[in-house]
């Protein structure tokens, strides 16, 4: 059979090379006229300056030199535990990561599968900056829905009364958490310190990553020098409902896929185990042999892969760049 299947391709080549007239000349002609249109083409690729879009100009000019993945999801997840005043914390992720990651090579050498050991790895190490993620977007809408009650009742109080420290004294009994702790700094440090109001407006605005409010404190600032621009409060304190339906809506678009991927996920990796009780043959083949080894790297490495970029779109909006 094998010598059959070898005389008909060599004559289906000669067959075609009567049909096509080829020659020597004609090859060699096709060979110089294609290494001309390669040599020339090159040429161009190392002369032709390279284009950079205008986003990635403005990125480099602000940010600098690009990151690695890894370095920039360590270093985003610094910045989020610096906004919500916990840099206490970011010692711990990354010993928490190093464990992750060490524990994810145990796991690889305990399958004697040395190919998902890099996935495994790596992605076992990003698993405490995606708890981080998400506790701070979480953490960032429950913000906005205190600070939305919190300053309406402030501003009703200051309307009626005129005096802002009494206004948020008012309102103190109804607030918790990191609220309660920053006006009842304001309201301390005006009584028993400082009785500087606009340097305890500019101290409680800087107390807070919060657009909106840092907005508020602005106008705020403003009216202690003039009373009428009070009624540019409220208008910045409705913002928060604004930004509560429009994050209400991307939610329901963003959480769809979210799920989708947690679920098609768990399935994924159901599926190894459930194939040795359906199938022992697949199962032995998929672990023990090296194509299904690789196999397995890749459906580790495309799943990090996916988990990362849905954790990525759970990000609550941001006033300045969504409204």
């Amino acid at each position: 059979m094998i010598w059959i299947s070898i005389l008909v391709t060599a004559l289906l080549v000669i067959g075609i090379i009567l049909v096509l007239n080829i020659n020597r000349k004609s090859v060699n002609e096709f060979w110089e006229a294609t290494r001309t249109v390669v040599s020339k083409g090159l040429k161009e690729q190392k002369t032709k300056p390279k284009h950079i879009s205008l986003k990635r100009k403005t990125d480099m000019l602000i940010k600098g030199k690009k990151q690695n993945f890894l370095v920039r999801t360590f270093k985003e997840t610094e910045d989020i535990l610096a906004e919500a005043h916990q840099r206490h914390r970011i010692k711990g992720v990354y010993i928490l990561s190093t464990l992750c990651a060490v524990l994810g090579l145990i796991v690889s050498f305990a399958a004697s599968n040395i190919f998902i050991a890099f996935p495994l790895a790596f992605g076992a190490a990003l698993v405490p900056t995606w708890i981080v993620k998400l506790s701070s977007s979480r953490a960032k809408k429950q913000m906005n829905s205190e600070l939305e009650v919190a300053l309406s009742g402030i501003t009703t109080s200051y309307l009626r009364n005129d005096n802002i420290i009494s206004a948020t004294e008012e309102n103190l009994l109804y607030l918790s958490g990191v609220l309660k702790h920053t006006f009842s700094k304001f309201v301390n440090e005006n009584k028993l310190i400082n009785s500087n109001i606009l340097l305890g407006i500019q101290k409680m605005k800087n107390s807070i990553d919060n657009e909106i409010f840092q907005e508020w404190c602005d106008a705020l600032y403003q009216c202690q020098s003039d009373r009428s621009l009070k009624v540019t409060l409220f208008p910045i304190v409705n913002k928060f409902s604004e930004t509560k339906a429009i994050q209400a809506e991307l939610d329901t678009m963003m959480m769809e896929p979210f799920r989708d991927t947690l679920s098609i996920v768990i399935m994924v990796i159901l599926s190894i185990p459930l194939m040795a009780l359906i199938n022992g043959e697949w199962f032995d083949t998929l672990i023990n042999t090296i194509p299904g080894q690789i196999i397995l790297a890749v459906t580790f490495s495309v799943i990090v892969f996916a988990i990362d970029k849905s954790v990525r779109l759970t990000a609550p909006i941001k006033r300045g760049e969504n409204v």
